[in-house]
């Protein structure tokens, strides 16, 4: 469908559920619920932002009684009351889409449901293609030529083949088969026993629900037929309980109808009434990052879970996608990004519940992991989704290690450790663990407990599945609450504009660095190698001849001894550990007092320095692939602001 002919007609109270079930509770400065509010506000941005169709208006249910109360008593009686800290946020998502400036409709004793049935048929006769926002599986009985659905979850187009492939019959038949297999959900009753798939066979060999109730003694399966015989009145009534009226009067004509455009004064005066900073922000950048603020708490209990299942992965990229939040931690079997193999992955998209992905573990029993390519694909239409802002703790690293491994680059992102950096500098150290703390009074789990210290270390690949998850997954958990609560310090510090603007751009400034990687000359190396070596040699000849005795020039006790026991040199002081002191202080008062062995041994130790930090170690970190060195440079090290380097370390 064209956007510059089509109509939305927006889902408004489904919409409100999946942004209330989809973020953690949060309050405006007068303590009133605003959860649900916020995460509709960033949905419908988001729409109107990708300019899917020329107009559109967002439909809302009214109270629970309908006329269909009046047909079946038990209509939807099983339903409960909305949550309590849902019900005062209805009226305030009505007043965003007003500060939207987008036509909005409900009607006494209808469903929304309902209005879009009347408004696509309208709105069709007029000429217009219609797209109905929403995945309710009710309204695909409206699909035709010139309707069809749009799934904002799965982000999918819903036409004439995915119903069939939904209903097992073509859209004109999806009422037919809803009365015969009912909805628990709704409390339609239908025939007992027969499903989706029974009755779509049913409706497929009768033709339509009608000449089934008519010839249902030709049904073979005894089981089938009884249901029918015994529940006719029964189906019937749920035929007019799942039929959706098409002959409403509208109030709102086409002309009247708001275009896809946000009203940006409008709105603004709504979004500083309650707070929503990042959404402001987002406004006033007129950028494409969607920004759902969290608010950090300590939920009752926590969801851990491994996906090794492609719908698994399936079911958790639907819901990425409707939160719009993704925080992400690689599991690898090296802290050198460049270098490092990844084992898995750790996603989280809710505060409390978080899920990994187990890529290549060494496990007792056969496990059946999902393919590395089957996790790309699945991933990367997120990765690079403007819309879904991606978190991470030192993201740098993961930027890589994923890049490596054949993942999109991915945008936009935050750094939980660049924003606590930003906040706090050299006040404290930035790793999780002590964020944890420090921030969320939270005790996390420790890496040297999972693979162990010294020579019991193992890699993490050969941690066990079960205790892999509850670490990675708590790492991707506590990410997703320190985030949140970082945005909001870093609103009220005034400093969101110094990590925005200086400290967050230079991360992929850094990747690039760290991919790129620094040219070396391995030859030159080599041959200063071996002339440190000939300068170590000659120098140490030089010390021994003074000493008359070889030893361990490097061992501060052997030369301790030498010094200041055989050689009776001035100055000799003990240390704790009861040796002689032989750091760089003593021996250059020693050099200063003309003792020549002072001289032999700092120049000693000055080439050694050389050849095992520099020319050695350098050579040794060539890396095979791009005969490059890759270090890795620390953005949140120096209390300065610097960048420091290390493993190897570029910058001494």
């Amino acid at each position: 469908m064209k956007n510059n002919n089509t109509i939305s007609l927006i889902d408004g109270s489904g919409f409100i559920f999946r942004a209330y079930y989809a973020l953690p509770s949060l309050t405006n400065k007068d303590g009133v619920p605003v959860g649900a509010v916020m995460g509709f506000c960033n949905m419908l941005f988001k729409f109107l932002e990708e300019k899917k169709s020329k107009k559109i208006v967002v439909i809302f249910d009214t109270a629970r009684k309908t006329f269909r109360n009046d047909i079946y008593p038990q209509y939807k009686s099983n339903r409960g009351a909305p949550p309590e800290d849902l019900i005062p946020q209805f009226d305030l998502i009505r007043k965003a889409v007003d500060a939207f400036d987008i036509s909005r409709v409900e009607l006494a004793g209808y469903e929304a449901d309902d209005l879009i049935a009347t408004y696509a048929k309208e709105f069709s006769s007029l000429g217009w293609n219609v797209s109905i926002v929403s995945s309710d599986k009710d309204l695909m009985q409206l699909v035709n030529k010139t309707v069809q659905m749009f799934d904002p979850i799965k982000n999918k187009i819903i036409g004439e083949n995915e119903v069939i492939e939904k209903f097992g019959v073509i859209p004109t038949s999806v009422i037919d088969v809803q009365s015969l297999a009912g909805d628990s959900t709704d409390n339609v009753p239908g025939a007992p026993g027969i499903g989706i798939k029974t009755a779509s066979l049913l409706i497929n060999e009768f033709g339509s629900l009608e000449n089934l109730l008519l010839n249902f003694e030709k049904i073979k399966q005894n089981k089938r037929r009884e249901s029918i015989r015994e529940n006719i009145e029964k189906i019937k009534v749920s035929k007019e309980l799942v039929t959706l009226k098409t002959d409403i009067d509208i109030a709102i004509k086409i002309d009247k109808i708001s275009e896809t455009n946000i009203n940006k004064k409008k709105l603004l005066a709504f979004l500083e009434e309650h707070n929503f900073s990042h959404l402001k922000n987002r406004l006033l950048k007129n950028g494409s990052i969607e920004s759902i603020e969290n608010k950090i708490s300590h939920p009752s209990k926590v969801l851990y879970k491994n996906i090794l299942t492609k719908e698994d992965l399936k079911n958790f990229t639907q819901e990425v996608n409707e939160t719009g939040i993704l925080s992400i931690d690689t599991e690898t079997d090296s802290l050198r990004a460049f270098d490092a193999k990844l084992v898995g992955i750790s996603l989280s998209c809710k505060v409390g519940s978080a899920y990994y992905i187990p890529i290549f573990h060494i496990t007792s029993e056969p496990v059946n992991f999902l393919k590395l390519d089957f996790i790309i694909n699945s991933l990367n239409p997120i990765l690079s989704n403007s819309s879904i802002i991606k978190i991470g703790q030192n993201i740098k690293y993961d930027l890589i290690v994923l890049q490596k491994n054949g993942f999109n680059s991915i945008y936009p992102f935050d750094d939980t450790m660049l924003m606590s950096y930003t906040l706090s500098a050299g006040l404290h150290n930035h790793n999780l663990d002590f964020l944890a703390g420090f921030y969320l009074d939270y005790k996390t789990i420790k890496f040297k407990d999972v693979v162990g210290v010294g020579k019991k270390e193992i890699n993490f690949s050969e941690v066990d599945i079960e205790t892999a998850k509850n670490y990675a997954c708590e790492d991707a958990d506590i990410t997703l609450r320190l985030w949140g609560l970082f945005k909001n310090k870093l609103i009220q510090k005034k400093l969101y504009r110094v990590y925005e603007n200086i400290e967050k751009p230079l991360i992929k400034v850094i990747v690039n660095m760290e991919m790129n990687g620094i040219k070396i000359n391995e030859t030159k190396l080599n041959l200063l190698s071996k002339s440190f070596d000939s300068q170590m040699n000659s120098l140490q000849s030089k010390i021994f001849s003074i000493t008359n005795k070889e030893f361990n020039i490097n061992s501060p006790k052997q030369l301790g001894e030498i010094l200041f026991n055989e050689l009776n040199l001035p100055g000799g002081k003990k240390n704790k550990s009861g040796g002689f002191s032989t750091n760089s202080e003593v021996l250059e008062q020693l050099a200063n007092d003309e003792h020549k062995i002072a001289d032999f041994i700092l120049e000693w130790r000055g080439i050694t320095k050389l050849k095992s930090t520099y020319t050695d170690s350098l050579v040794k970190n060539i890396s095979n692939i791009t005969k490059r060195v890759h270090t890795t440079f620390q953005m949140a090290g120096a209390q300065t602001g610097r960048l420091s380097s290390t493993d190897p370390n570029l910058q001494n």
